[in-house]
């Protein structure tokens, strides 16, 4: 079951939003017991980049072994552009490791990878 203020990854791409498949939101509200849920995607620095309704089949709880992946905004829907643009970071027993940079004035949102924490 999935409730307010969880974590959720979105499983597809919403492009009017600037949101891809992976992206990481929080619900902020659960309608019908379940059945949809209203969801925001946020920057890494906290500014709101969408607030979305979305249907229960559109995302799914986030798992204890997936790596969290941010990219630019700015590049959604631009493959070249992302991977230039990528920082990983890494959750381990509740230490952040951050891999790569970025200008701190880009706006970043979060996306879930599958795959193993380094060392």
């Amino acid at each position: 079951m999935i409730d307010e203020l969880d974590l959720v990854v979105l499983k597809r791409d919403l492009p009017t939003e600037r949101l891809a498949a992976g992206d990481v939101g929080t619900v902020v509200l659960v309608h019908q017991q379940g059945a949809g849920y209203e969801v925001e995607f946020t920057t890494l620095s906290g500014d709101t980049v969408a607030v979305v309704t979305l249907d229960a089949s559109e995302v799914r709880p986030v798992e204890a072994r997936e790596i969290v992946h941010a990219q630019s905004t700015e590049s959604v829907g631009d493959p070249q552009e992302t991977s230039s643009r990528s920082v990983r970071i890494f959750f381990r027993s509740g230490i952040t490791v951050i891999a790569g940079s970025l200008p701190l004035t880009e706006r970043l949102s979060l996306r879930v990878s599958e795959g193993s924490i380094p060392g």
